[in-house]
């Protein structure tokens, strides 16, 4: 486990967690939702409300850098056949 793990890990997760708590138990609050074209509202506390659009922006961000991620890989690929394409016009085999 490398140092920053442990940082994470011992101090900022707990502090997180702490905060977390903290922010459901003064925020207890209900807060209605309505699904404007459909006939549903829903009821549920500003903090549950408030953690899920984190958890939901928290996803959508890795998803867009997993995708960017996946195109470097496959650029990445790309240069790498170019490079041996070069490399064996440039070197004459023996």
């Amino acid at each position: 486990m490398n140092f920053i793990g442990s940082i994470f890990r011992f101090f900022i997760l707990p502090l997180l967690v702490l905060w977390l708590i903290a922010f459901t138990i003064y925020n207890p609050a209900l807060v209605a939702i309505n699904l404007w074209p459909l006939p549903y509202e829903i009821a549920a506390p500003q903090s549950v409300l408030v953690i899920l659009l984190l958890a939901v922006g928290f996803i959508a961000g890795c998803l867009r850098n997993c995708a960017k991620l996946l195109n470097l890989r496959a650029e990445n690929a790309s240069q790498k056949r170019q490079l041996d394409k070069l490399e064996k016009e440039i070197i004459p085999k023996v």
